[in-house]
């Protein structure tokens, strides 16, 4: 799947909650939800509970660089700059990845259900496989535009 993709996802948000900690203290609880999220998401072994917590993390994820863009110090920062534009970057090889995740699964569950192949698969137990589902309201972008107190 796109397990190698998801694993650098979850090496760079520490990095990048690190430095955002440095510039916005009071943003402790987005920050805590995203540690929490990365945590859950890196030991969920189920594809929907894995799916869930991957696309709440991904919202976390624009809200914290939202709060990259209200401190002008911090969006400057090159570090974060770096990990912003990597994580991005991570974030689309993982939309990649999973769309060819449900592209296989789906010709698969097409497959057992068609001869010859609904004979092999009956006589070994092959059954449907389930598709990374992402909802319609998960796949827009993140919208920017918060209000904080500076």
């Amino acid at each position: 799947m796109f397990l190698e993709q998801r694993r650098k996802r979850y090496d760079e948000i520490p990095k990048l909650i690190k430095i955002c900690e440095q510039y916005a203290q009071y943003e402790r609880s987005t920050l805590k939800k995203i540690i929490a999220l990365r945590t859950e998401a890196m030991h969920t072994t189920s594809i929907a509970d894995k799916a869930n917590k991957e696309n709440e993390l991904t919202k976390y994820l624009g809200k914290i660089f939202a709060i990259g863009e209200a401190y002008p110090e911090l969006k400057s920062n090159t570090s974060i700059l770096q990990l912003q534009t990597r994580i991005s970057s991570l974030e689309n090889e993982i939309t990649d990845r999973r769309e060819l995740y449900n592209d296989s699964v789906n010709l698969y569950n097409i497959r057992i259900h068609e001869l010859p192949d609904i004979i092999i698969a009956g006589l070994m137990g092959l059954k449907e496989k389930e598709m990374y589902k992402v909802s319609e309201e998960e796949k827009k972008d993140v919208k920017l535009n918060i209000n904080l107190p500076k």
